[in-house]
């Protein structure tokens, strides 16, 4: 990133990497665009969340996706834990993998938010 983008190319950046990471699953539910309740701001997390933080120097795409699926272990959001650990499959990380970056949280974040979330990625993951 030269820190030149507008807006639309944070937009396109994020749709691009949403649908990368979450193919069709990444327009649907609340992602849906044409969702009048959370269109707005789900349009800034796209911008934002997608399209500049998903893009920065430092870390590759499969190692952002290890972060992001342990954070949401740690803040207890099972929807989130399953549809980024589902996507992870995505881009080329192995169950194996995930399993581990949610076993990693368990001493920090807590034994039963790893447990659940390692109960859900049982039930969805291949």
């Amino acid at each position: 990133q030269d820190g030149d983008e507008t807006l639309e190319a944070f937009s396109e950046m994020g749709h691009e990497m949403m649908a990368q990471l979450h193919g069709e699953r990444g327009t649907q539910g609340y992602a849906k665009p044409e969702n009048e309740t959370t269109g707005g701001l789900y349009t800034m997390a796209i911008q934002y969340g997608y399209g500049w933080l998903w893009h920065r120097a430092g870390l590759d795409t499969r190692q952002r996706m290890l972060c992001a699926v342990a954070s949401f272990t740690v803040l207890r959001l099972d929807s989130q834990v399953r549809k980024f650990a589902q996507s992870a499959l995505n881009i080329g990380l192995s169950k194996e993998e995930v399993v581990e970056a949610v076993m990693q949280t368990a001493p920090y974040g807590g034994f039963p938010p790893a447990l659940n979330a390692l109960a859900a990625l049982d039930e969805i993951l291949p």
